[in-house]
Formats: structure tokens, sequence, C-alpha cells
């Protein structure tokens, strides 16, 4: 008979001394060791043909901004407008800007890859309304999932923002989840400053009590615009780099539908407009998780250039979803797994591009159908319950 260890019900903090202490106690040190070799192994696979393709950006940015010269500075987006990540990448690849390239790919890709590993752990600990100390099997089961996927992010590809964007997420619905407004709100708007796409998480702010609002709304309206508007003030032709345009590459959805060319005017505001919509259907069931899944989800339908990394915010935030339910089989993780990881271990041809294509769409079209369903479920008893309270 296994006995429920009381820590595993008490409300702790990742990186807290009590969290580290739990999470390395002595029944789940082979589990640790397994998703270690795993993570390994899989790391290993990303990095044999490419390492890090994207990581100089992120170094030169921070050149750039601290450089002194005239050209620089403030003026970063003015000069780049293809940067499309925020200052707080910058400021967080700033350390390692002065190593030479090869050598900070190489810090950058662990340290990314080490953090998808513990937000595997703190998601594993998760629960309804807190964080507690992750128990092996929904670690073991999680780790297996989403490591053969995250280092496509964090070793392949090299996108900081995007780790940035979906750690800040995640610990910004924790904290809406404990009632920690500002710090909430905080965390939610850094996101949004390391890659513009977060901005529908904050719509995780309207589920606290609506005597916060004001408080969050001026936290993080406020850290918004100290990111950003200095960039617009210094020089106003930061603007190209919000007009600036993607072209639709042939692996995007968007493509099934014989688009080509400059991305068209409607598809950021549709991402906008499915993101917050779903978002609110979340609040009202209370299911914040879903904000990030509904947000990444309309990211892949509509996005213009889809990239292989996109799919590791997607199995993290999927894990993070399958998490707020009664742990049974992670229905949306594998669904990641299986439509958009593993047809990527293909080799790639024009008529594979095209499967993949509809393998795409079938996924965020089934997601958010899915999601839909899930929170209209979940917010039928959790709007009686309000009613109930209000009485």
């Amino acid at each position: 008979m296994t006995v429920q260890r009381p820590e595993e019900d008490a409300p702790v903090w990742p990186l807290s001394r009590s969290w580290l202490r739990e999470a390395s106690r002595r029944e789940l040190l082979p589990v640790w060791f397994v998703l270690g070799v795993w993570t390994v192994l899989w790391s290993a696979y990303a990095v044999q043909n490419l390492l890090m393709r994207s990581w100089g950006i992120f170094p030169d940015a921070a050149r750039i901004l601290f450089s002194g010269r005239a050209t620089g500075g403030l003026h970063l987006y003015a000069l780049r407008p293809d940067f499309q990540f925020g200052p707080v990448s910058v400021l967080v690849a700033a350390p390692l800007a002065g190593l030479p390239l090869h050598e900070s790919k190489w810090i950058a890709g662990v340290l990314m890859t080490v953090v998808g590993l513990w937000l595997v752990a703190v998601i594993a600990g998760s629960r309804a309304h807190d964080v507690g100390v992750p128990a092996p099997q929904p670690l073991l089961v999680g780790g297996l999932l989403v490591m053969p996927v995250w280092p496509l992010l964090s070793l392949t590809s090299g996108h900081l923002d995007d780790v940035l964007a979906l750690g800040l997420g995640i610990f910004g619905i924790l904290h809406v989840q404990r009632h920690h407004p500002v710090w909430a709100a905080a965390l939610l708007a850094l996101a949004v400053d390391s890659k513009p796409w977060a901005l529908p998480f904050g719509v995780a702010l309207l589920a606290l009590p609506r005597r916060h609002w004001p408080k969050t709304v001026v936290v993080f309206g406020g850290l918004i615009a100290a990111a950003w508007l200095p960039f617009f003030i210094a020089d106003p032709a930061t603007i190209a780099a919000v007009k600036f345009q993607l072209h639709i590459s042939y692996g995007s959805v968007l493509a099934l539908f014989h688009l080509s060319g400059p991305i068209p005017p409607w598809v950021r505001p549709a991402q906008l407009v499915v993101a917050v919509g779903l978002g609110i259907l979340a609040v009202r069931a209370r299911v914040l998780q879903a904000i990030l899944l509904a947000t990444v989800a309309g990211r892949i339908l509509l996005d213009p250039a889809i990239a292989s990394y996109y799919t590791a915010g997607a199995v993290m935030v999927a894990f993070f979803m399958d998490r707020s339910r009664t742990w049974r089989l992670p229905w949306f993780t594998v669904a990641v797994v299986v439509l958009l990881w593993a047809p990527q271990l293909v080799q790639p041809g024009n008529d594979w591009y095209l499967v993949t294509r509809w393998l795409r769409f079938l996924w965020g079209v089934g997601t958010l159908a899915a999601l839909v369903l899930t929170l209209l479920r979940h917010g039928r008893p959790a709007v009686a319950r309000q009613s109930r309270s209000a009485a």
C-alpha cells in the first residue's frame, strides 16, 4: 500500500529550498536519471546537423543595444526591423554577447535545455490552484513526452525569446492561481516584452478578483510600455519593426489555401482574436492553462512562417493544460507529439511538406475545438458555483 506523502499536498514554490529538497528526494532520483539520459540522447540527435541556427541574432542585438554608437542603442529596432523579439530577450542574451559565437551557443543551448526539464518538473507538480512538488508518474510521463521535442527550440533553433515567453507565461499563470496580482502582471508583461506573440497571456489577469484589476492593469501595461516606448521615442522609425512583414512559407497552413507572398493584414488580428476569445472562455471556466495552449495553437494554425521549434512550445503548454485536469492519459500532449513532432523525423520533400501542412491544420483546428468543448464543460459548474456564492 502506497502512503501519500504529506509534502506532495503542501503548496511550495519552485526553486525554494523546500521544493528543491523534495524534488531531489530518493524516490525521484531514478526518474531524474532516466530523464537526464533521455534528454541527453535527444539533445545529441537535435544538434547532429545543426546547432542553434538562430542564436546569433540575440547577442548581435545586445551588441547593437549597448554599442554606444549613433546608429546603435535605442535605434535597435529601427536599424533591424527583422528582430521580432523583445528587449527582455536582448537583455538576457547580453551577458553572452562578449563570448565567441560557438561558445555562447553551447552555454545558451545547455541552459535552455535545462530550463525545459525544470519547467516539466514545475508543471508536473502543478495542480488546479497551486504548485506542489512533482510526483514520480507525472514527472516521468511529462519528461518522456516533452524532452524529445524541447531541444528543437533550445538547441536546434536557439530561440531564446520563445523560451522566455513560455517560461514567464507559465509562471505568470501560476501566480494568478496563487492570487499574487503584482507578480502575475509583472511576469505576464515580461513574457510580452520577450516575444510580442505572448500578448494574449494577459487575459489570465481577468481571473483575479476585480478589486485587483486596476493594480494589474497598471503593472502589466506599465512594464510593457517601459520596455518598448523608449525605442519609439528615441527613433520614430522603430515603427518599421511593427510593419515588418514575413512571407508565407511553403510549410505554412496558410499555403493550403493558396496564399503566398507577404503576410495578409488580417492574420495577426485573427491570431489575437482566437487567443483572446478562448482566453475569456478559459477565465470563465477557471482553466487558465488553456490560454497558453490556445495562443500557441492559433499561432501554428495561422502563422506565415512555420518553424520546427514552434512544436516545442506547443508540447510544453499542452502538458501544462493536461496537468490542469484529473491526471489521465495526457491527450493534448500526445496529440502534439504524434501530429506535429513525429512527422518531422521523416526526410522532408515536397509531398511530405503537403502532408505536414495538413497535419498542422488538423492539430490546430482539433486542439482549438477540444479546448472550446473542455472549457464550456468546465465553465458550467464554475458559473453555478459563482452564482451560489453571490446569492
